[in-house]
């Protein structure tokens, strides 16, 4: 069993079978056992055993990362960049398949590893996007939407890193 953390505000609880949070407080479950809390609460501990990668909260937010990239439209002047659309797409898909890959291997070191290779894909993809909205190829909304997802991706995986490492005295 992991242990995690939960925000407790003093307001009605939630749960579920396998972690409990309070109800109206700024909590982002980051999967593994952390928790990222925000408003000054306090923090209290839960069990929380992570048996599969697809439990992973920073890979489940990357999954749908990746699916809004591969729906984009990339619209030019001349028709299409696949250059650069295809550079965005492999971005998006290795912040996934590196949490995927890291939390395979076993071990908390590896595991730690694989999720810097991630953070850096999701700092990649921002640069990319920058690009394409400079390019005018996506448009300013969903330019904004994209980044930040990628942003909050990119926080839930450091908040998973740094929970590891405290975990493990890395």
């Amino acid at each position: 069993m992991q242990t995690v953390l939960a925000a407790n505000c003093g307001i009605e609880a939630v749960e579920s079978g396998k972690w409990k949070v309070e109800r109206g407080s700024r909590v982002c479950v980051c999967g593994d056992g952390c928790f990222l809390k925000w408003e000054g609460c306090s923090v209290e501990k839960f069990s929380m055993s992570i048996k599969r990668f697809e439990e992973i909260k920073a890979w489940q937010l990357a999954r749908d990362l990746t699916i809004a990239v591969y729906k984009l439209e990339f619209k030019t002047s001349y028709g299409y960049d696949l250059g650069l659309k295809d550079q965005i797409q492999r971005a998006s898909v290795s912040i996934m398949s590196n949490i995927a890959e890291g939390f395979e291997r076993g071990s908390d070191r590896e595991f730690v590893k694989f999720l810097y290779i991630a953070k850096g894909s999701c700092g990649e993809l921002r640069s990319l996007l920058h690009i394409a909205h400079d390019l005018l190829y996506i448009s300013v909304e969903k330019h904004r939407e994209l980044i930040f997802a990628c942003e909050e991706v990119s926080k839930v995986i450091y908040g998973l890193i740094k929970y590891l490492m405290r975990k493990e005295g890395l």
